[in-house]
């Protein structure tokens, strides 16, 4: 809950994915969960949402990739210049 009363919402988890990946040029480090939330908003206007079992997810994702990545037999980043 906000600190103001305006929002509330409970998350109920249905589906929790991870997933990591390497490569030679990228990495990447996701972690998502889906599942349904409960609760009320309160607009500016003073207009109240309530939602119930409104699906949706929350995320944490992390990218990382080198420029041009390392050298290689065709050249920078395994890319074959012709």
């Amino acid at each position: 809950a906000s600190d103001d009363g305006r929002f509330a919402m409970d998350f109920l988890p249905v589906l929790d994915r991870a997933a990591r990946t390497g490569a030679l040029v990228i990495q990447s480090d996701q972690h998502q969960v889906f599942g349904a939330f409960t609760g009320r908003a309160v607009l500016d206007d003073g207009t109240v949402l309530e939602v119930r079992d409104l699906m949706g997810f929350a995320e944490r994702v992390e990218n990382r990739w080198r420029k041009g990545g390392p050298p290689g037999p065709t050249g920078p980043g395994g890319v074959r210049h012709t």
